[in-house]
C-alpha cells in the first residue's frame, strides 16, 4: 500500500516514485512483525531525507492553498504550514462564501468508511477560534483528539474551551459539561455545542493526550494511552477489526490536532 493513499491523481509524489522501484519501495508500509529486522537492514535517516525531498517539489508548492492578505496570515499558527487545495476543509459563511480554516480532510483506505474519516488541523490561534468552532459545527464533528498541551516550550494552542458554564465563539455557543480522567495521561472533556438560530445540538467529546511531547514519541510504558485512543477512535468509526464489512457508525470526521497538525497528528492518523 502506498502510504499517501489510493488517490493517485492527488498524490503528487506518486508520479515521481512509480517510475523508480527503489524509491517506491521506501514509501511502502512495513509489517509490524518485520519491523525490527527491516530497521537493522535499512538506513532510516537516509530514507527519511529522500522521502522529505520528493515531497517538497514545485508541484507540491503550487497545490498549497494560499491567500495574499493579512487576515489569511492571522488565521495560521505557522505560515509555512499550509493545507493543500484539493482536501481543504469546507466551511461556509451565511452568505455562501468560504471561511478559511487550516484543516484538511484525510481519507483512510478502509472501504465504505474511509472518505473524510479525519480532519487534520493546526491548533487554533486567538483570531481563528470562531472559524475553528464553525468548522466543528458545520462538519458535525463530535469527537476531537487533542495531542498537544496549551503550553509546551511556548503557547502552542489557543485554549478553545472554557471551564465556565458556556462561552460563545461567533455564532457557536459551547457549554462545558464535564472533565474526567480517561487514562494515565488522558483527559476526557464533553461539551454541548449549539448554533445561533438553529435547533441542532451537538455533544462533542474531546480526548486530550497530555504527555506526547513535540518531536518525540511517548515512552513505551505510556503506550496504553495511545492504544486506548486508537481503540476509542476505531470504535467511534465502527471499525472493530481490519475487515471491510463493518458499517461506519459515525460518518462525521474525527478532528485531530496537535500544534502544527503535522507530526503527532499525522502519526496518530497513520496508525489507522
Amino acid at each position: 500500500m502506498i502510504v499517501e493513499g489510493p488517490e493517485f491523481v492527488q498524490d503528487h509524489s506518486f508520479f515521481l516514485m512509480h517510475k523508480n522501484d527503489d524509491i517506491a519501495s521506501l514509501e511502502k508500509g512495513i509489517c509490524v512483525e518485520d519491523f525490527d529486522k527491516e530497521k537493522e537492514e535499512r538506513v532510516l535517516d537516509m530514507e527519511f531525507r529522500i522521502l522529505n525531498r520528493i515531497c517538497h517539489t514545485m508541484v507540491h508548492f503550487q497545490c498549497l492553498h494560499r491567500e495574499h492578505n493579512q487576515e489569511f496570515k492571522a488565521q495560521n499558527r505557522y505560515n509555512d504550514v499550509l493545507p493543500y487545495k484539493h482536501n481543504l476543509v469546507q466551511v461556509k459563511a451565511s452568505d455562501g462564501s468560504d471561511i478559511y480554516v487550516n484543516g484538511s480532510y484525510i481519507n483512510v483506505p478502509i472501504r465504505g468508511k474511509g472518505e473524510k474519516a479525519f480532519i487534520a488541523a493546526s491548533a487554533p490561534v486567538e483570531k481563528s477560534l470562531n472559524n475553528f468552532w464553525e468548522m466543528i459545527f458545520q462538519n458535525k464533528v463530535t469527537l476531537i483528539v487533542m495531542l498537544c498541551n496549551i503550553k509546551e516550550k511556548n503557547i502552542v494552542c489557543e485554549k478553545y474551551w472554557s471551564e465556565d458554564e458556556h462561552k460563545e465563539y461567533g455564532n457557536v455557543k459551547v457549554k462545558h459539561l464535564s472533565t474526567a480522567q480517561f487514562g494515565e495521561k488522558l483527559l476526557k472533556r464533553q461539551f454541548e455545542v449549539t448554533y445561533e438560530g438553529k435547533d441542532e445540538v451537538l455533544v462533542v467529546t474531546q480526548l486530550h493526550h497530555t504527555n506526547w511531547q513535540d518531536d518525540n514519541a511517548p515512552f513505551s510504558e505510556e503506550n496504553s494511552d495511545i492504544e486506548l485512543l486508537l481503540k476509542t477512535t476505531m470504535e467511534y468509526r465502527g471499525i472493530k477489526d481490519s475487515s471491510d464489512e463493518a458499517e461506519a457508525k459515525n460518518p462525521a470526521p474525527i478532528l485531530v490536532h496537535c500544534s502544527a497538525g503535522i507530526g503527532r497528528t499525522g502519526t496518530f492518523i497513520a496508525m489507522h
